[in-house]
């Protein structure tokens, strides 16, 4: 219960969320709301999901902007609808909420989540930089007169 009542009792305010068509003063019944508001959930979930996907995987720059654009406008839908959810429904937009955050940090800062690539180098390259490394080393203590 809201601090200003139950929000699943104002009809009005939320059948036209999650309902296609709704005419004000149209009898609808609670139970036909809340099944109306599991689907809505559940199809608004599932494309923020995809949406998130393709943000974190893909290399075209023109992809991940519309896709961050529509998880913005999906993230936005839950958010407005998440009021008149039952406990479970909650929880869906709960974690759905958490996952596009996280996305929106990577799509935000991607230099933060890029994979570090070590170069590799064979066992030759390395001997050959140890051995640079040793004389050079060797050279500074004969000019430095620590060895005769």
């Amino acid at each position: 219960m809201g601090l200003f009542g139950n929000p699943r009792k104002k009809i009005e305010k939320w059948a036209p969320i999650v309902m296609e068509g709704y005419v004000p003063g149209m009898p609808v019944e609670e139970e036909f709301l809340d099944a109306a508001t599991s689907l809505y959930i559940q199809q608004h979930a599932r494309i923020l999901y995809d949406c998130i996907r393709l943000v974190c995987t893909s290399n075209n720059w023109k992809t991940k902007q519309e896709r961050y654009e529509l998880a913005c406008k999906k993230y936005g839908a839950l958010s407005k609808v998440r009021k008149y959810a039952n406990k479970e429904q909650k929880q869906i937009i709960d974690r759905a909420i958490d996952d596009f955050i996280q996305m929106q940090d990577i799509y935000k800062h991607p230099k933060k989540y890029e994979p570090i690539e070590y170069k590799e180098s064979n066992s030759k390259q390395m001997k050959e930089d140890f051995w640079d490394v040793y004389a050079q080393g060797e050279m500074l203590d004969i000019f430095s007169g620590k060895k005769k």
